[in-house]
Order: structure tokens, then sequence, then C-alpha cells
């Protein structure tokens, strides 16, 4: 995250009512302030049940502070001072049931040097307050002045923010366990959007683009809030927490791994043009053969985007050994960036999770003006390309097969068209059969861990796991279920992966992530009225799902709202009722044990 540089960027606290706590020894990387504009905010301590003033006599959490409002961080936010640098002050926070951070989302960016200003101007009023005492500070002229600050400060820009360079960026220092975060972006005290945060123990980096927070520039909504998961209370120190504008754009960032490496075809894949060449002097390019057997190993496809002719590439391709490798192909005339999105639909996947690998710098230029989100490289860096961490996933014992199932499900395809059937009448003619078992095996543990990593579009929470966390996650109360699927076509292998948290009123599924390679083949359907029976069954009055959304899990929304999901009154994530069938549950018949007896 350190882009260099001599200064740093702390953000601007509410520490009127917080105590100071000792001066940080940690050193942490100081940032240029040259390449980056600030989004100006000023972080409140708030709470998210208040209905102030009549809660301050009602509420059994009511803890006065001197100005008579309620304290909902023990101590309030308290100073950390110079944590990253001159005048750069971070806050210690005790986060309590209903606590939260929040910020007015600001419409304009300012320069370092006047946000510095804000920060002193700032310290100099609370200095002069703590001095005066609280009769001061519970007079209607001070509390009027810190109603309006939040809005000062969020109009100190003097440039229009471009969201598409903007990130929120947090350096964290966590003494306990890992803990969760949530980032939720609100527009009238509606939820707009909401990301999720792990901090594990020690001190950690994160960044959060305008699109992971679901701002827009059509929508930036009113507040950021962050408030922690659950109702427990944990303590964490902000060391660094600001919105910055960087030079470059930051909007539709990568996934962390790329599914399908695209390739080019003349002087990329194989030396020399097909057109001015011709196909019998073309020779596959070297290393690019080792390559494609590596990347196909750890479960990464392969397709083509060339400006050339299908029929003419296809047997080139067969005489160089390498056309099997290839799932889908975009072989035109047209827009290498139009052939991107074609490929991705073909594979039902994200444009974010691509990789082309092309030889000409006109055509790497007009996919980054599309897609600023697909990753590029020249096929001269293969070798080195092979050993990037974005290319080198989770993978298990079935990660070599995702080929052969992705070339399965384009026969699949073909047999729609010939069939002359509907879609769902189709679907039920492929007998799909999904398969759900608690009892996991070793190698059902680690293609779960590899789904979770590998799964943005089809993901609840966007959680990731190592094995050891995964395994530590399971308790009597806590079951992951793995779900593998089959039709007449053949086998699609583990498809699924859920952690169903059980208590005494409802089955909640805190995680799950679905392969792309099923979605809108009613596999899900089939999986929530599989709960929903159970829930049922077991005396339990809904199935609840933790949906946390992101930039990337639209499609999972859809899906559940397609299920009948709705929005949890009062509270976070979606719910059905255990009393009404899952529509469209019937396409796929599920076997495998089932939750009785929880």
């Amino acid at each position: 995250m350190g882009l260099g540089g001599t200064s740093s960027l702390p953000a601007v606290w509410e520490f009127d009512w917080g105590t100071t706590e000792p001066r940080s020894t940690q050193k942490l990387p100081v940032r240029t302030t040259r390449s980056v504009r600030v989004a100006p905010t000023y972080w409140e301590e708030h709470c998210s049940e208040c209905a102030v003033p009549e809660c301050y006599s009602t509420c059994n959490l009511y803890t006065p502070r001197r100005d008579g409002g309620c304290h909902r961080f023990v101590g309030g936010i308290r100073r950390i001072p110079d944590a990253a640098g001159l005048y750069g002050d971070g806050a210690r926070i005790r986060f309590e049931r209903w606590g939260k951070l929040q910020t007015l989302i600001p419409r304009s960016t300012c320069s370092p040097t006047t946000y510095l200003v804000a920060r002193l101007l700032e310290r100099m009023i609370r200095v002069t307050e703590h001095m005066l005492g609280s009769r001061w500070a519970r007079l209607r002229l001070v509390k009027s002045w810190k109603y309006r600050r939040g809005k000062l400060v969020a109009l100190m820009g003097s440039q229009r923010a471009d969201w598409a360079r903007c990130h929120l960026e947090l350096v964290v220092e966590n003494l306990q366990s890992e803990v969760g975060l949530s980032v939720e972006l609100v527009d009238h005290n509606v939820g707009l959007s909401r990301a999720a945060l792990r901090i594990p123990a020690g001190i950690s980096h994160h960044h959060l683009s305008a699109q992971e927070l679901g701002i827009r520039c059509d929508r930036t909504g009113e507040y950021l809030r962050i408030m922690g998961d659950g109702d427990s209370s944990y303590e964490l120190g902000f060391l660094r927490l600001e919105i910055l504008q960087a030079a470059e754009c930051l909007m539709s960032a990568p996934t962390e791994f790329v599914k399908c490496v695209v390739w080019d075809l003349d002087d990329t894949l194989w030396n020399g043009t097909l057109l001015e060449d011709g196909p019998d002097r073309l020779t596959l390019r070297q290393g690019l053969s080792e390559a494609l057997q590596i990347l196909d190993e750890r479960g990464i496809l392969h397709a083509i985007a060339s400006k050339n002719s299908y029929e003419d590439v296809v047997p080139v391709l067969s005489r160089l050994g390498v056309w099997d490798y290839f799932v889908a192909s975009a072989v035109s005339w047209g827009r290498k960036s139009a052939g991107l999105e074609h490929i991705a639909r073909t594979l039902n996947i994200g444009t974010d999770s691509l990789l082309l690998v092309d030889n000409s710098e006109f055509e790497r230029a007009e996919v980054a003006s599309q897609h600023p989100e697909v990753r590029l490289a020249h096929p001269d860096d293969i070798r080195a390309l092979v050993s990037e961490s974005f290319l080198d996933p989770p993978t298990n014992r079935e990660s070599h097969l995702r080929r052969y199932r992705y070339l399965q499900d384009a026969h699949r395809g073909m047999q729609l068209q010939d069939s002359g059937l509907g879609h769902v009448e189709f679907l039920r003619s492929c007998e799909f059969v999904l398969s759900l078992d608690v009892d996991l095996s070793d190698a059902q543990v680690d293609r779960m861990v590899e789904l979770l990593a590998r799964s943005n579009q089809l993901n609840l929470s966007s959680r990731r796991f190592d094995r050891e966390e995964f395994l530590a996650s399971r308790s009597p109360t806590s079951l992951w279920v793995a779900g593998t699927c089959r039709d007449r076509f053949g086998d699609y292998g583990l498809v699924l992966a859920a952690r169903v948290a059980v208590s005494e009123s409802a089955l909640e599924i805190a995680d799950l992530a679905v392969s792309c390679r099923i979605a809108e083949k009613s596999v899900e359907n089939a999986f929530f009225e599989w709960l929903r029976i159970e829930a049922l069954a077991t005396g339990r009055s809904r199935v609840g799902a933790a949906f946390v959304p992101s930039a990337r899990n639209g499609p999972l929304d859809k899906a559940l709202r397609t299920c009948g999901f709705s929005s949890t009154p009062g509270g976070t994530g979606m719910h059905i009722e255990a009393s009404v069938p899952v529509p469209r549950s019937d396409i796929v018949r599920v076997t495998g044990r089932l939750l009785t007896g929880i």
C-alpha cells in the first residue's frame, strides 16, 4: 500500500470525550503527498440504534459524556499521539454493542496541506475546550459547532472527487485474536452496500476501492460507517483511516486470482502472423507449451482473442498440439475489449478475473480503456508471470479437471440450442442431482477452501479461509456443508461450500460460495429448499443468510431475492420463512445427509 515519500495523511477524529493513550512506538511507512489528494473526513462516535434524545432516558446502555451525549466506545475515541508522524494522531477504540464509527462522505478533495490545516484547527479548538471545562461543552453554541464541524470538514475540498480513483485505506493495530469489521455505505439511514474486513492480530493494512465500498459516480451515499461484527466488545487502534484519491484509476480492481488467461495469437502464442506467413510456417512461442500446461494443472482456464478467422486458426492450433487447452474463443475482426466481454459471458466469470496476453501495445491500451480491471501482459513476460501469486491460486485434486468441466458446459449449451426446449424444461431434462454432505473428507475441505478463495460473484460474505481457519470454524453449532453436483452429461464436482450456524429459532447461512459453472441452474434454489425443510422439521421458523454486499457479488444478491429472500427488518442480512417453499426448487434433486437432530 505504501506510496513512498515524506509525509502522512491521518484522519480528523472526534477526540472531545476520549482520553489520551501512550505515544505510539510503531514506525509506520510514510507516503507521498504529491500524487494523492484527500477526501476530508471527520470520524465521530455514534450509535447504530440511537433515537436521540429519548434513548438517553430509556436505553440501559446509555453512558453519559461531558456534554450529556452517549459514549458508545469505552473512554470515547482515545487519541494515540503521533501515530502516523507529525500531527498525525491515531485513535484507539473499544467497540461496544451498537457502537459505530461514522463520517460524512465528502463530495470533493483537497490537498494534503489543506487537510493539515484542518487538523491543526481542530486540535486548537479541542485544547481550548478542555481548558474551559464541561460547562462550556454543554453550551448550545458549542454543541451547534460540534454538530456542524463534520459538514464543514467535508466541504473543505476544492476539486470534485473522482471516485474511480478513490479508496479507503486503514492501518489497524489489533492486540488480540482476529476480529471482523463491516464498512457500510448509508444514505438516509438506508444501507446501500457493505464490505467485510477481517482484522488479524498485529498491525495490518487494508485497502477498499470506492467500488468495493459501493460508491459510484452516480451514487455516493451520505455516510460511511464502521462497525464491529456481533455484540462482543473488542479494542482496535486505527493508526491510519483516510479516503485518498490516487493519480491512477483504482475502480474495478482485478480479483485476487486470475481465472482465465486470454491469449492473442499472431506474434504472441505463435511466432509470425497467420495472414502474412501462412499456416505452415507458424511455430509455437518458446515456453508457451509449458506455461499452458502449468496453468491448466492449477485450474486456470485458457481462451483465445485474436483478429483472424476462426476456421483458419483451429487447424494451426491443432497442428501445434495446443487446441485442446482452450475453452472459449473470440476470433473476429472486432474490438479486442468486446472479445473479452464475450469470453467472460461464455465462462460466466467477471472480466476482473481475466488476464490478456497480447504483443500489441495498441490492443492492450484499447482493452485498458474499456476494462481497467483486466490484467495485461506482454508475451515476453510469460515465464515470469507463471510465478506471480495471482496465477497461483489454492489448488486441490480436482483443479486439473476444471477445463474438462467447462468443456462439458459448452456441450450442454449446444444441447440446449439443439433441443428446442425452453430453459426450465431443458434444466429438468438434464436430471441434476445435488449431493450434500457434512462429514467432510480432506479432499472436500481442500476444494471448499479453494472455492471460497476463488469465488467472487457468488460469495455471500467474501470471507477467505486457509485450511486451519476453515477447520477451526467448525463446531456443533457451526457446520460446513459440501455440495457436489452431476447431471446426465457428467460430473461438476464440488460446486458449493456453505457454513450453517444453528440457533434455537433459525438456521443461518454464515458463509456460502457457489461455483459460477452451476449459476442459474437452480442448484442454489435446491440448497435453500433443503435448509428450509430441515428448519421446518426441527421447529425453526426461518432460514437466514448473512449477505454482505460487495462490488462483485451482485449475482448472488439477485439469486437470493429470486429464491424469496428479503432483507431482515431492523437487522443485517436476509431471510426466508420456513413455512414458504423456495421457488423452482424441484428442478434439482437433493440427496445426502440432512442436519436432522441438531
